[in-house]
């Protein structure tokens, strides 16, 4: 082998390798992302769980909706059905 064969050959694998540290280093920011995803979505399920285990009967949110959710076996599904339900307070700006 030349000494240009070499070098030609070690360039060659010096390219594969940055780009196997990019995709390395783009897959490990994808996961952090995920772990912190998963961080908050454990998080907002500890809530709803304790909402849930405290039998609250009503819900008063930000835009002045109350829910009432007694009787319902689960916090999800008072949830489900707030977002399902028409704002109180629409956005009256182009009145």
């Amino acid at each position: 082998m030349t000494a240009a064969e070499e070098l030609a050959a070690v360039l060659h694998w010096r390219s594969k390798h940055a780009v196997a540290i990019k995709e390395r280093d783009a897959l490990q920011q994808r996961l952090t992302a995920a772990d912190e995803r998963a961080d908050v979505l454990e998080r907002d399920e500890a809530r709803i769980d304790w909402l849930t285990e405290q039998a609250v009967d009503t819900l008063y949110l930000d835009d002045g909706r109350i829910i009432d959710i007694a009787g319902r076996v689960d916090l999800r599904d008072a949830i489900d059905a707030a977002m399902a339900a028409p704002r109180a307070f629409e956005d009256r700006s182009d009145d």
